[in-house]
């Protein structure tokens, strides 16, 4: 069963919160990554930590090509395929 939208952006907010210190005001669904200064072992952490609260294991490249958070949003409601964002060549 997948997460609604609200519920998955809430998860999300409160881990940047908690684990990168990233002001809340900011983290909006068209934040980008570099936006909040997430680089990609930051973006792995995060994973890592939806991993474990969700108990699912993530694909590596079910997260590629992923620029916003609302993208992320996406994957974790079901709206979007995992790896739905990645450039053509990586499909």
């Amino acid at each position: 069963m997948s997460a609604n939208r609200d519920e998955v952006m809430a998860e999300i907010r409160a881990l940047l919160v908690k684990n990168f210190s990233i002001s809340e005001e900011n983290i909006t669904p068209d934040a980008t990554l570099k936006s909040l200064d997430l680089d990609s072992i930051d973006f792995i952490d995060l994973i890592s930590e939806l991993e474990r609260n969700r108990k699912l294991r993530f694909a590596p490249n079910d997260f590629a090509g992923v620029q916003t958070i609302d993208n992320v949003v996406s994957i974790l409601s079901g709206e979007a395929a995992p790896g739905s964002f990645a450039p053509e060549d990586q499909h």
